[in-house]
């Protein structure tokens, strides 16, 4: 057997017997769709547009099934929703000929099946030679939209679900495809996440793969046709633990048992024809940023000659302090918009400007640009087109890719980076004084700025210069956050003293121990890691404490 999209293809002399017996005795609508009934039960409940049809239906060409309800469903049976007609001969018709009870075959053309009523976005391999379609359908019950969407069903594994539309004749999600989707999710009085504020149509690609535990997300989307709008009801740590994978359960969601999902499948398609439609729309996007561009410049009457960059620069307010430039400490108030003038970011909605270093990677080639051209207190408004702002990329859900952004800049503070440094180290004596007053610390720097204290003198060696020492310790910001501890490594840190190899407060203060002994080292940012920080664990300009044990020490 082949699994197709929709079904199985199963060859089989059967079906030939079954369809060649059928062939027969047809009649045909006013629209031209052949039909002919087996059972008939005019008395019976008649099928309507707008209701939901449960069927048992077959479908093939001469000598091969192509669909088989009986091998998609559990119990043989799929719930259709009746639609319109939307071309002459839809199979869509004959099930508004039916009432509950009826049996019948439909003859259809395969082309008009697959394209509209199934919506595939071509005609699969398999009925590329087939001119017609051959459907046989029994109409087991009918039930209104509202019976079909009041209730919940449940899956075997125990995923609660209900279907809104439902086109079981549509293309079907896959393991391994991609299921683009308008979807939102939450609780019952909070929605978490929204796809309709994602550019430019509200869809996310879902990469679909196997349910991993019982109730899977990913189940559903499973389940579901193009075109099909349902809501499913998932175990939320699940979901966000196994699904979405985050490490840890999110704060906002640590009271919740289930989450809500609203999904509609809008698109299929696999990896391969997702990558070439998104870059297909990345060259339209590019092609077509510099007519957009040149289009609101008209409207504006902008005439300024952009730079080499393209960056388009208009002073708003001439600042009449100090020219910025590469090094300087800068604060800055500013916003970004779009060319239709939509605000998407501004730090004073944020309640704060940004504090940053001049020259230093921050956020636009093209803010950099402008700002090396700005004095202290001015204000400018600047045009970035992509390969100086976002560029392909764009800005995750914000900023599409090739946007030419406008921003809207204040240099409010220009301090050199020795102002700044001195001010932070300034800063420091104050701090490091609070944190020996709040422990109960009487020591007197050394003249490089160290705090020692000795907390317990060693008997072993004292360590020289080149000598290999080795070390326990647990590094602390003053706030008492642990950055660092040798004890998660279970083994002590080994190195030449006096080489470099560490911080300058260490060298200076493991000399001033002797092998045995323990002390507190209080060291300043000038001898530790200085107006960089280190990492995100250490900030620029923090005074650091270390705990610190002198386990060894070989003479060299």
């Amino acid at each position: 057997m082949n699994r197709t999209f929709s079904g199985f293809v199963i060859s089989g002399l059967f079906f030939l017997i079954l369809l060649n017996a059928c062939d027969s005795g047809f009649e045909y609508t006013d629209s031209g769709l052949a039909y002919k009934f087996h059972i008939r039960n005019d008395t019976a409940l008649q099928a309507d547009i707008g209701s939901y049809a449960i069927i048992d239906m077959k479908y093939g060409n001469d000598d091969t099934l192509f669909y088989d309800t009986k091998l998609v469903s559990p119990n043989g049976t799929v719930r259709i929703s009746v639609k319109a007609s939307t071309y002459n001969g839809d199979i869509l018709e004959g099930l508004t000929l039916m009432c509950v009870g009826d049996s019948a075959t439909f003859k259809v053309n395969a082309d008009s099946f697959f394209l509209k009523t199934a919506r595939y976005p071509k005609i699969p391999d398999y009925a590329l030679n087939v001119d017609n379609l051959t459907f046989n359908v029994k109409l087991v019950n009918l039930v209104t939209q509202e019976e079909a969407i009041s209730g919940y069903n449940y899956t075997e594994s125990g995923l609660k679900y209900k279907f809104h539309v439902q086109n079981d004749f549509a293309l079907q999600s896959e393991v391994g495809k991609l299921a683009f989707v308008n979807m939102n999710y939450g609780s019952e009085d909070t929605i978490l996440y929204d796809t309709k504020v994602i550019p430019p149509d509200g869809l996310v690609p879902i990469p679909l793969e196997v349910p991993a535990y019982d109730g899977d997300f990913m189940e559903g989307i499973a389940m579901m046709h193009l075109g099909d709008s349902a809501t499913f009801i998932v175990n939320s740590d699940s979901f966000f633990l196994k699904t979405a994978r985050y490490p840890e359960l999110p704060a906002y969601a640590l009271d919740m048992d289930e989450l809500t999902f609203n999904v509609k499948l809008v698109k299929i398609k696999t990896q391969q024809e997702a990558r070439a439609e998104y870059d297909k729309q990345l060259l339209g996007m590019q092609m077509a940023e510099d007519s957009v561009l040149q289009v609101y410049l008209k409207g504006k009457n902008i005439t300024t000659k952009p730079s080499e960059t393209g960056l388009i620069y208009e002073d708003t307010k001439i600042g009449l302090g100090p020219l910025a430039k590469k090094g300087d400490q800068v604060t800055v108030n500013f916003s970004i918009l779009m060319l239709d003038e939509t605000e998407i970011f501004s730090t004073q909605q944020q309640g704060e400007p940004v504090f940053f270093e001049l020259g230093q990677p921050f956020d636009t080639q093209g803010m950099d640009e402008a700002l090396l051209k700005m004095r202290e207190g001015g204000k400018a408004r600047i045009i970035m087109p992509s390969n100086i702002a976002f560029g392909e990329q764009g800005r995750g859900n914000i900023i599409p890719p090739y946007t030419t952004l406008i921003s809207d800049i204040e240099l409010v503070e220009i301090k050199t980076k020795k102002e700044y440094s001195d001010e932070q180290q300034g800063s420091e004596i104050d701090i490091i004084k609070k944190y020996l007053k709040d422990n109960g610390i009487s020591a007197s720097p050394t003249a490089s700025g160290l705090y020692y204290v000795e907390r317990e003198k060693g008997t072993g060696p004292a360590p020289q210069t080149g000598d290999k020492v080795k070390v326990w310790y647990t590094g602390k910001l003053v706030d008492g956050t642990v950055f660092d501890a040798s004890e998660k490594r279970n083994q002590a840190y080994e190195f030449a003293l006096g080489q470099g190899r560490v911080i300058k407060g260490w060298d200076e203060g493991i000399a001033l121990m002797k092998q045995g002994g323990k002390a507190t080292l209080i060291i300043p940012s000038k001898l530790g890691y200085g107006e960089r920080g280190s990492g995100q664990r250490i900030p620029p300009f923090s005074p650091l404490v270390f705990d610190v044990e002198l386990q060894g020490v070989t003479k060299q």
